[in-house]
Protein backbone atom coordinates (compact mmCIF):
# COMPACT_ATOMS: atom_id res chain seq x y z
CA UNK A 1 0.00 0.00 0.00
CA UNK A 2 2.71 2.41 0.47
CA UNK A 3 4.19 1.54 -2.74
CA UNK A 4 1.37 1.85 -4.30
CA UNK A 5 0.89 5.89 -2.35
CA UNK A 6 4.25 6.22 -3.39
CA UNK A 7 4.22 5.53 -6.47
CA UNK A 8 1.15 8.15 -7.15
CA UNK A 9 2.48 10.84 -5.58
CA UNK A 10 6.21 10.57 -7.84
CA UNK A 11 3.47 10.52 -11.10
CA UNK A 12 1.59 13.68 -9.95
CA UNK A 13 5.16 15.45 -9.31
CA UNK A 14 6.13 14.39 -12.48
CA UNK A 15 2.88 15.35 -14.75
CA UNK A 16 2.97 18.74 -12.37
CA UNK A 17 6.64 19.42 -13.84
CA UNK A 18 5.58 18.43 -17.11
CA UNK A 19 3.19 21.01 -17.13
CA UNK A 20 5.28 23.85 -16.33
CA UNK A 21 7.75 25.94 -19.09
CA UNK A 22 11.20 24.78 -17.52
CA UNK A 23 13.23 26.05 -20.63
CA UNK A 24 15.42 29.17 -20.12
CA UNK A 25 17.51 30.98 -22.17
CA UNK A 26 21.50 30.99 -21.04
CA UNK A 27 23.84 33.12 -22.63
CA UNK A 28 27.58 31.95 -21.73
CA UNK A 29 30.05 33.79 -21.31
CA UNK A 30 33.09 31.80 -22.53
CA UNK A 31 36.52 32.92 -22.18
CA UNK A 32 38.69 34.02 -25.48
CA UNK A 33 40.85 30.84 -26.97
CA UNK A 34 44.82 31.61 -26.67
CA UNK A 35 45.81 29.58 -29.58
CA UNK A 36 49.45 27.72 -28.94
CA UNK A 37 52.21 26.85 -31.27
CA UNK A 38 52.30 23.49 -32.00
CA UNK A 39 55.43 21.44 -32.63
CA UNK A 40 55.70 17.79 -34.32
CA UNK A 41 59.21 16.51 -35.52
CA UNK A 42 61.04 13.27 -35.77
CA UNK A 43 64.26 12.70 -35.69
CA UNK A 44 65.59 9.18 -37.99
CA UNK A 45 69.36 8.39 -38.41
CA UNK A 46 70.35 8.78 -42.08
CA UNK A 47 67.04 11.03 -42.44
CA UNK A 48 66.65 14.79 -43.13
CA UNK A 49 65.37 17.46 -40.36
CA UNK A 50 61.68 17.26 -41.20
CA UNK A 51 59.52 19.86 -38.53
CA UNK A 52 55.55 20.94 -39.37
CA UNK A 53 54.83 24.09 -37.27
CA UNK A 54 51.12 25.07 -37.04
CA UNK A 55 49.16 27.12 -34.59
CA UNK A 56 46.26 25.49 -32.83
CA UNK A 57 42.79 26.59 -33.47
CA UNK A 58 39.44 27.23 -30.95
CA UNK A 59 36.68 24.76 -30.91
CA UNK A 60 34.37 27.32 -32.74
CA UNK A 61 37.31 28.21 -35.31
CA UNK A 62 37.58 27.09 -38.70
CA UNK A 63 39.33 23.28 -39.40
CA UNK A 64 41.55 24.93 -41.76
CA UNK A 65 45.26 24.29 -40.50
CA UNK A 66 47.24 27.50 -40.11
CA UNK A 67 51.12 27.48 -40.68
CA UNK A 68 53.52 30.02 -38.90
CA UNK A 69 55.57 30.65 -41.54
CA UNK A 70 58.94 32.61 -41.44
CA UNK A 71 60.17 31.51 -37.90
CA UNK A 72 64.00 30.33 -36.60
CA UNK A 73 64.05 26.92 -36.70
CA UNK A 74 67.92 25.59 -35.19
CA UNK A 75 68.49 21.37 -33.63
CA UNK A 76 71.74 21.57 -32.10
CA UNK A 77 74.15 18.41 -31.51
CA UNK A 78 77.20 19.21 -29.99
CA UNK A 79 79.02 21.37 -31.46
CA UNK A 80 76.76 21.20 -34.91
CA UNK A 81 73.66 23.53 -35.26
CA UNK A 82 71.57 23.16 -38.34
CA UNK A 83 69.28 26.07 -39.71
CA UNK A 84 65.97 24.29 -40.98
CA UNK A 85 64.55 26.02 -43.86
CA UNK A 86 61.09 26.79 -44.81
CA UNK A 87 59.88 24.26 -48.03
CA UNK A 88 56.33 25.05 -49.50
CA UNK A 89 54.69 21.45 -51.34
CA UNK A 90 51.94 22.34 -53.45
CA UNK A 91 48.93 19.25 -52.53
CA UNK A 92 49.15 18.52 -56.54
CA UNK A 93 52.45 17.56 -56.65
CA UNK A 94 51.53 15.17 -53.63
CA UNK A 95 49.11 13.25 -56.17
CA UNK A 96 51.33 10.64 -56.91
CA UNK A 97 52.27 9.86 -53.83
CA UNK A 98 49.32 10.06 -51.46
CA UNK A 99 45.41 8.44 -53.15
CA UNK A 100 43.48 11.58 -55.13
CA UNK A 101 40.20 10.69 -52.58
CA UNK A 102 42.35 10.88 -49.68
CA UNK A 103 43.71 14.53 -50.66
CA UNK A 104 40.17 15.27 -51.95
CA UNK A 105 39.72 14.37 -47.79
CA UNK A 106 42.70 16.23 -46.63
CA UNK A 107 42.54 19.53 -49.16
CA UNK A 108 39.65 21.61 -46.83
CA UNK A 109 42.16 20.81 -43.95
CA UNK A 110 46.10 21.55 -45.19
CA UNK A 111 44.94 23.87 -48.12
CA UNK A 112 46.52 24.10 -51.63
CA UNK A 113 49.90 23.64 -50.25
CA UNK A 114 51.94 21.69 -47.35
CA UNK A 115 54.89 24.53 -45.16
CA UNK A 116 57.12 22.60 -43.54
CA UNK A 117 60.65 23.08 -41.94
CA UNK A 118 64.04 21.13 -43.00
CA UNK A 119 67.02 20.20 -44.44
CA UNK A 120 67.35 18.63 -47.49
CA UNK A 121 71.04 18.40 -47.87
CA UNK A 122 71.92 17.92 -43.83
CA UNK A 123 70.70 14.63 -42.24
CA UNK A 124 70.12 13.11 -38.67
CA UNK A 125 73.56 11.84 -37.69
CA UNK A 126 73.91 8.45 -36.01
CA UNK A 127 74.69 8.99 -32.49
CA UNK A 128 72.59 8.13 -29.63
CA UNK A 129 71.97 8.60 -26.18
CA UNK A 130 73.28 12.64 -26.81
CA UNK A 131 70.87 15.26 -26.66
CA UNK A 132 69.42 17.23 -29.68
CA UNK A 133 68.11 20.30 -28.29
CA UNK A 134 65.15 22.42 -30.81
CA UNK A 135 64.86 26.07 -30.65
CA UNK A 136 62.20 27.62 -32.24
CA UNK A 137 61.81 31.84 -32.50
CA UNK A 138 58.40 33.53 -34.42
CA UNK A 139 58.38 37.00 -35.97
CA UNK A 140 56.34 38.24 -33.04
CA UNK A 141 58.78 37.03 -30.82
CA UNK A 142 57.51 33.97 -29.23
CA UNK A 143 60.01 30.97 -28.82
CA UNK A 144 59.24 27.15 -28.17
CA UNK A 145 62.09 24.69 -27.56
CA UNK A 146 62.62 20.95 -26.66
CA UNK A 147 65.33 17.99 -26.04
CA UNK A 148 65.27 14.72 -27.15
CA UNK A 149 67.65 11.81 -27.79
CA UNK A 150 68.23 9.22 -30.28
CA UNK A 151 68.47 5.69 -28.00
CA UNK A 152 70.06 2.62 -29.40
CA UNK A 153 68.27 0.35 -31.50
CA UNK A 154 66.71 -2.59 -30.40
CA UNK A 155 67.46 -5.33 -32.60
CA UNK A 156 64.70 -7.41 -33.99
CA UNK A 157 66.16 -10.98 -33.12
CA UNK A 158 63.40 -13.08 -35.55
CA UNK A 159 59.72 -13.89 -37.01
CA UNK A 160 58.44 -17.02 -36.38
CA UNK A 161 55.12 -18.70 -38.29
CA UNK A 162 52.88 -21.50 -37.58
CA UNK A 163 50.26 -23.00 -39.81
CA UNK A 164 46.87 -23.96 -38.83
CA UNK A 165 44.69 -27.02 -40.71
CA UNK A 166 43.77 -23.94 -43.24
CA UNK A 167 47.15 -23.32 -44.17
CA UNK A 168 47.02 -20.60 -42.75
CA UNK A 169 49.91 -18.59 -40.25
CA UNK A 170 50.51 -16.78 -37.09
CA UNK A 171 53.76 -14.91 -36.70
CA UNK A 172 55.72 -14.46 -33.35
CA UNK A 173 58.00 -11.20 -33.60
CA UNK A 174 60.46 -11.82 -30.90
CA UNK A 175 62.86 -8.89 -28.95
CA UNK A 176 65.55 -8.86 -26.43
CA UNK A 177 64.65 -6.44 -24.15
CA UNK A 178 67.55 -4.27 -22.79
CA UNK A 179 68.20 -5.04 -19.00
CA UNK A 180 68.57 -2.70 -16.13
CA UNK A 181 66.47 0.40 -17.74
CA UNK A 182 63.26 1.05 -18.54
CA UNK A 183 62.49 0.89 -22.72
CA UNK A 184 59.15 1.88 -24.75
CA UNK A 185 58.55 0.41 -28.26
CA UNK A 186 56.74 1.68 -31.13
CA UNK A 187 56.00 -1.55 -33.69
CA UNK A 188 55.32 -1.89 -37.17
CA UNK A 189 54.02 -4.80 -38.64
CA UNK A 190 53.83 -4.78 -42.71
CA UNK A 191 52.52 -7.12 -45.08
CA UNK A 192 53.45 -7.50 -48.78
CA UNK A 193 51.78 -10.06 -51.24
CA UNK A 194 51.64 -10.84 -54.64
CA UNK A 195 47.75 -11.31 -55.98
CA UNK A 196 46.20 -12.24 -59.22
CA UNK A 197 42.98 -10.42 -59.49
CA UNK A 198 40.44 -10.51 -62.24
CA UNK A 199 40.00 -7.20 -64.36
CA UNK A 200 35.91 -6.17 -66.01
CA UNK A 201 37.31 -7.90 -68.74
CA UNK A 202 38.43 -11.23 -67.89
CA UNK A 203 41.66 -10.87 -67.96
CA UNK A 204 44.12 -11.61 -64.99
CA UNK A 205 46.81 -9.56 -63.54
CA UNK A 206 49.35 -10.49 -60.72
CA UNK A 207 49.07 -6.70 -58.34
CA UNK A 208 51.39 -6.19 -55.53
CA UNK A 209 48.80 -6.13 -52.84
CA UNK A 210 50.68 -3.91 -49.57
CA UNK A 211 48.99 -3.10 -46.11
CA UNK A 212 50.27 -1.94 -42.33
CA UNK A 213 48.70 -4.82 -40.68
CA UNK A 214 49.80 -3.54 -36.76
CA UNK A 215 51.47 -0.07 -35.88
CA UNK A 216 51.01 0.17 -31.84
CA UNK A 217 53.52 1.21 -28.65
CA UNK A 218 54.31 -0.65 -25.74
CA UNK A 219 56.78 -0.37 -22.76
CA UNK A 220 58.55 -3.40 -21.28
CA UNK A 221 56.08 -4.23 -18.77
CA UNK A 222 55.37 -7.25 -21.05
CA UNK A 223 58.89 -8.90 -21.19
CA UNK A 224 59.26 -12.60 -20.35
CA UNK A 225 61.41 -13.94 -16.91
CA UNK A 226 63.46 -14.86 -20.00
CA UNK A 227 63.94 -11.10 -21.15
CA UNK A 228 62.13 -11.57 -24.46
CA UNK A 229 59.20 -10.09 -25.74
CA UNK A 230 57.04 -11.32 -27.84
CA UNK A 231 54.72 -9.76 -30.93
CA UNK A 232 51.64 -11.98 -31.54
CA UNK A 233 49.18 -12.11 -34.85
CA UNK A 234 46.26 -14.15 -35.78
CA UNK A 235 46.28 -16.89 -38.50
CA UNK A 236 46.31 -14.53 -41.71
CA UNK A 237 49.07 -15.33 -43.33
CA UNK A 238 49.93 -17.46 -46.41
CA UNK A 239 53.09 -19.19 -48.60
CA UNK A 240 55.23 -16.60 -50.18
CA UNK A 241 54.03 -13.26 -48.13
CA UNK A 242 56.65 -11.38 -46.94
CA UNK A 243 56.73 -9.81 -43.79
CA UNK A 244 58.36 -6.48 -42.10
CA UNK A 245 58.57 -6.21 -38.78
CA UNK A 246 59.81 -2.84 -37.53
CA UNK A 247 60.83 -1.79 -33.84
CA UNK A 248 61.58 1.68 -32.96
CA UNK A 249 63.66 2.07 -29.66
CA UNK A 250 61.05 5.73 -28.46
CA UNK A 251 61.58 8.28 -25.47
CA UNK A 252 59.57 7.85 -22.38
CA UNK A 253 58.19 11.48 -24.04
CA UNK A 254 57.20 10.25 -27.13
CA UNK A 255 55.42 6.85 -25.21
CA UNK A 256 53.95 9.55 -22.84
CA UNK A 257 52.24 11.98 -26.00
CA UNK A 258 51.04 8.75 -27.71
CA UNK A 259 49.29 7.51 -24.87
CA UNK A 260 47.54 10.55 -23.81
CA UNK A 261 46.83 11.76 -27.19
CA UNK A 262 44.87 8.34 -28.07
CA UNK A 263 43.15 9.06 -24.49
CA UNK A 264 42.15 12.41 -25.88
CA UNK A 265 41.08 11.26 -29.35
CA UNK A 266 38.84 8.25 -27.64
CA UNK A 267 37.14 11.08 -24.78
CA UNK A 268 36.31 13.30 -27.54
CA UNK A 269 34.87 10.82 -29.60
CA UNK A 270 32.52 9.92 -26.39
CA UNK A 271 29.87 12.10 -24.72
CA UNK A 272 30.86 10.35 -21.53
CA UNK A 273 34.44 10.43 -22.36
CA UNK A 274 36.43 11.67 -19.49
CA UNK A 275 38.66 14.57 -20.90
CA UNK A 276 42.73 14.09 -21.38
CA UNK A 277 45.55 16.24 -21.59
CA UNK A 278 47.91 15.86 -24.04
CA UNK A 279 51.15 15.14 -22.64
CA UNK A 280 53.83 17.76 -24.24
CA UNK A 281 57.83 18.28 -24.15
CA UNK A 282 57.54 21.06 -26.25
CA UNK A 283 58.76 24.14 -23.66
CA UNK A 284 56.34 27.31 -24.79
CA UNK A 285 53.97 25.12 -26.92
CA UNK A 286 52.59 21.69 -27.78
CA UNK A 287 53.42 18.64 -29.68
CA UNK A 288 56.45 16.47 -29.67
CA UNK A 289 60.10 16.09 -30.28
CA UNK A 290 61.19 12.70 -30.06
CA UNK A 291 64.35 10.47 -32.16
CA UNK A 292 63.30 7.87 -33.68
CA UNK A 293 65.84 4.55 -33.44
CA UNK A 294 64.75 1.76 -35.36
CA UNK A 295 65.58 -1.99 -36.84
CA UNK A 296 63.88 -3.82 -39.27
CA UNK A 297 63.61 -7.80 -40.43
CA UNK A 298 62.02 -8.83 -42.89
CA UNK A 299 60.97 -12.58 -43.55
CA UNK A 300 59.52 -14.43 -46.35
CA UNK A 301 56.80 -16.85 -45.46
CA UNK A 302 57.85 -20.62 -46.77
Amino acid sequence: MRTLKTLIAYTAAVLLLAGCNLQKEVDLDLPEYEPKIVVESYLQPGQPYFLFLTESAGYFDGIQVKYLRDAVVTIKHGSESVTLQPIEISIADAAGILDTALLNILKPVIGETVYIYGSLFQTVPEVYNEDFTLNIELPDGRKVSAVTRLLTPVKVDKIDWKFNADSLAYTLTQITDPQGVANYYRRVFELRRREIRENPDGTLDTVLYTNVEQDFYTNDDIVGSDGLILYGTNYDYRVGDTLTATLYHITRDYYRFLETRDAAIIANLSPFGTPAVVYTNIVGGTGVFAGLSQDKLSVVVK
